[in-house]
């Protein structure tokens, strides 16, 4: 085996961490996604940076935050071509290694599908014949993976990586609109065929008025304008078409594996799978995104690299952030981080020790509506507790049992019981804020 493996990176847009057979979820059937994890072992803990495409992807590139490298809303004009070019990604630093860095599919930090064979901050990107519109993944993603089957079948000599990005289960945005329904289609289920709607469904009587000011956009994830008048089928009906847009992803990836098996380089490849951000999922009736809520945050990470990685264990010690993906590429092909103010951590370690003991929290921003600039949130996620910081609304603070009450149904923040575990969080914040000088308004000290 080469000391520096091939690596394929692949994610899928819009994900959340359940929709996965491999973590419990008997209503998508994902077969491929599930041999991943019985190969190789999948993070329990496992975050976005933040719940929304073009942020989120470009903290995966660079090992950034969304405040460091700049990318706060999808599409911000703040983050300029020019500003870009000078954020080095993990790709620049993998050619210092020698590596071969490719990528086909969806961009989004910050252009959108570049579908045109150049490179693009050290990626050469693959192009391929679209199907149809761009931004739909049932015209797009077939053709993502048959661009990565040519290039399976006819490998560089150097070691490559190779990241291919799909873009479903993205299409739920437009389903919930009524949009491209010729291609999307109905759903038609009975009811005992449909999803069961989660324990924590209704919007609870505490929830912070942050939350509020995330239902009444009318523009950027303004899809949450078109489920005022669901009723509990429409809901059900919703999360059915969203299983079935996960679905096939997992075809995707089965065509893929296959491809890679046929190359005759699994074995000297690293395949990490996982995704931008997650689905709302009608928690607290929410779909897609934009939220600090668990459903919009937590993402699936499955690792495989055999001979390297034990099969089938899970890693439930390590909190996994977006950031952490460019240092363990990095450090895979012996060569330092894309910069040096990247917070993350390599998951090289626990890929020989999943026991081992990693980072204890996960740290995500939350900008929800560029029309709002000074509107943006902090969520802090540990073992047992969620603690999340508003910079506008009542209340400012929000903290949740994750152990008693996983829903985050109940705000405890407010609670003289738990004031230790407040302090606490508003502590790791506070240090988090120092360490990658971030300008969010400082929780208050205890």
């Amino acid at each position: 085996m080469s000391a520096h493996p091939n690596i394929l990176f692949v994610f899928t847009d819009q994900q959340t961490a359940m929709a996965m057979g491999a973590a419990g979820n008997r209503w998508v059937r994902t077969p491929h996604m599930d041999r991943l994890a019985a190969e190789g072992f999948r993070f329990e803990h496992s975050f976005c940076t933040s719940p929304v495409c073009g942020p989120s992807r470009a903290s995966m590139a660079t090992g950034l935050m969304p405040h460091q490298h700049g990318l706060v809303y999808n599409h911000d004009e703040r983050f300029r071509d020019d500003d870009a070019s000078r954020l080095p990604t993990f790709a620049d630093r993998l050619r210092e290694a020698g590596y071969g860095c490719y990528w086909t599919g969806k961009w989004h930090a910050q252009e959108f599908y570049p579908n045109r064979n150049e490179r693009i901050h050290g990626f050469d990107f693959l192009a391929f014949e679209q199907a149809g519109f761009v931004g739909l993944g049932l015209d797009v993603d077939e053709g993502a993976t048959g661009r990565a089957e040519q290039f399976l079948r006819e490998p560089p000599r150097e070691p490559w990586l190779l990241a291919v990005s799909w873009h479903n289960p993205h299409d739920i945005c437009y389903w919930i609109m009524g949009e491209y329904m010729e291609r999307l289609g109905p759903v038609t289920a009975a009811d005992g065929d449909l999803p069961p709607l989660p324990a924590n469904f209704e919007v609870s009587p505490d929830e912070p008025e942050f939350f509020k000011f995330c239902r009444e956009r009318s523009q950027y994830g303004m899809e949450m304008l078109w489920t005022r008048d669901w009723d509990e089928r429409r809901w059900r009906r919703y999360l059915a078409a969203y299983y079935r847009l996960v679905e096939t992803i997992d075809l995707q990836l089965g065509r893929l594996l296959r491809a890679l098996d046929a190359s005759g380089q699994a074995e000297n490849t690293l395949v990490v799978f996982t995704s931008d951000h997650g689905e709302g999922c009608a928690g607290h009736r929410f779909v897609v995104k934009l939220t600090p809520y668990e459903e919009a945050i937590r993402v699936p990470l499955v690792a495989r690299w055999p001979g390297k990685i034990p099969a089938g264990e899970i890693c439930t010690r390590h909190f996994a952030s977006g950031v952490d993906l460019a240092p363990t590429f990095c450090d895979v092909a012996g060569v330092r981080s894309p910069s040096d103010a990247c917070p993350g951590q390599s998951l090289v370690p626990f890929f020989g020790d999943p026991g081992l003991f990693g980072r204890e929290f996960a740290v995500v921003n939350v900008d929800p509506d560029p029309e709002r600039p000074g509107l943006t949130a902090r969520a802090v996620r540990t073992r047992r507790w969620k603690y999340m910081a508003f910079s506008e609304g009542a209340p400012r603070e929000a903290l949740y049992d994750m152990e008693n009450d996983p829903g985050e149904t109940r705000n405890v923040a407010a609670d003289p019981l738990v004031r230790e575990a407040l302090d606490a969080h508003r502590e790791i914040l506070r240090r988090w804020m120092s360490e990658t000088t971030d300008t969010f308004p400082a929780p208050p000290k205890g």
